[in-house]
């Protein structure tokens, strides 16, 4: 289902016709996010099926800290580690290289640690906007860019593009939009 036949299925299914399309994409976007929180808290390795692929991204150095960085092609969703909406990191030449997810403070606890002398794994934290990459990027492979799956929020898809939803939470989604449409909150949103 495309994200245009879901908005129109949303605003047919619950009579919200009248309502602007925007509107029906946001309150869907806020089930989204949910859904995917939901999924996250299960089982982190399912978030994969949610990941849109990015090649080839350009990788820049910042000459006023010396480190590379990688900003992102769109948006991503937050959740609650290191990684955030970040799935993978890989290079474009299929090599070997890993990359691995830590966060800012770990970054500023390891910058004096010569971790680097033993092993290969490039090191990335994720902020709002981009990746910064910590520990054995080198020129030439920043000079390739990188790849990236990213978790995306559902206003960052295009009307014609296919949404990843698995078969068995399609209907937990409308019942979410249901929940958000009629102004009660979900159980599992409530701030206890």
């Amino acid at each position: 289902m495309t994200k245009l036949q879901l908005i129109d299925l949303v605003r047919k299914r619950f009579n919200m016709e009248y309502l602007d399309k925007r509107y029906i994409e946001l309150v869907i976007g806020r089930a989204w996010s949910q859904l995917l929180n939901d999924v996250y808290n299960k089982n982190v390795d399912y978030l994969d099926f949610y990941a849109k692929e990015y090649t080839a991204q350009t990788v820049t150095l910042n000459s006023t800290t010396g480190r590379y960085y990688a900003n992102f092609p769109a948006q991503i969703v937050n959740l609650q580690d290191p990684a955030e909406g970040v799935r993978v990191v890989s290079t474009t030449d299929g090599s070997d290289l890993e990359f691995v997810p830590i966060s800012a403070t770990e970054a500023r606890y390891m910058k004096d640690l010569e971790v680097d002398l033993i092993d290969t794994l490039i090191q990335y934290v994720v902020y709002y906007d981009k990746i910064e990459f910590f520990r054995n990027m080198t020129a030439s492979i920043a000079s390739e860019g990188v790849n990236m799956s990213l978790v995306i929020p559902f206003e960052e898809y295009d009307y014609d593009e296919k949404i990843p939803i698995p078969h068995g939470q399609d209907n937990n989604l409308l019942i979410m939009v249901a929940q958000f449409l009629q102004g009660t909150v979900p159980e599992n949103e409530l701030n206890n």
